[in-house]
């Protein structure tokens, strides 16, 4: 396999795609892979392999990778060795923990989390949503919820502003704020959860009834 840099920015790579099944196989869309020499992702793209048509069984048929910016997940600015194109294998979603939630909470709860995980409505492809966990109003009057933040794309979401509003069941927004992360990421096919804390001067209804209650992005 030749790997390129036809451009800035860009990365063309000719491999050999081969077939050891005994059957002849035929491809359709398939998300290729860019690994570096410590099997890290580097790059990750959806291919139409339609036109690559029916490859018989112990053959191989070259074909062309273009990836560009967009597609990059590491550093490629840097040489790339012992590099491999893979295709991936699409895996269940799955918890995300920031260190500080994986070191105190209980390995109980790290089971429930994984639960609502496994219940929850299945995520379009590119979906990014909230989904409520828990709300209580504070005792200085501030309002706490905790969010699962699911990512249903294939690649990793950096967070850095989230503006939120929060609706009671009788409809009404009762608290809104926007809240700054750092260095706060949702990995690809992940949901993570977190916990955001609207203080007094952000609440607007000191009684919320969060018997039902909806948290949402303000645009």
């Amino acid at each position: 396999m030749e790997l390129l840099r036809p451009a800035d920015k860009k990365i063309k790579i000719t491999g050999l795609i081969r077939s050891t099944v005994v059957e002849p196989i035929q491809f359709e869309e398939a998300i290729i892979i860019l690994t570096g020499q410590n099997n890290e992702v580097l790059a990750r793209k959806e291919f139409n392999l339609k036109k690559l048509g029916t490859l018989q069984p112990n053959t191989s048929r070259p074909w062309e990778f273009d990836f560009d910016e967009e597609d990059f997940l590491g550093d490629i600015t840097q040489p790339i060795d012992n590099w491999s194109l893979l295709f991936e294998i699409k895996r269940e979603h799955q918890l995300d923990l920031e260190e500080s939630w994986a070191k105190s909470i209980a390995p109980e709860t790290q089971t429930a989390l994984k639960k609502i995980i496994a219940d929850a409505p299945e995520l379009k492809p590119g979906e990014v949503n909230f989904m409520g966990l828990s709300a209580k109003v504070k005792d200085d009057d501030g309002l706490s919820i905790t969010l699962l933040i699911r990512n249903g794309t294939d690649k990793n979401v950096n967070l850095e502003k989230i503006p939120l509003g929060v609706k009671d069941a009788t409809g009404e927004e009762v608290a809104r704020g926007s809240f700054t992360l750092e260095k706060f990421q949702v990995k690809a096919n992940t949901s993570k959860p977190w916990t955001f804390v609207f203080p007094k001067s952000m609440v607007s209804n000191k009684n919320p009834d969060l018997s039902k209650w909806q948290a949402y992005l303000i645009q």
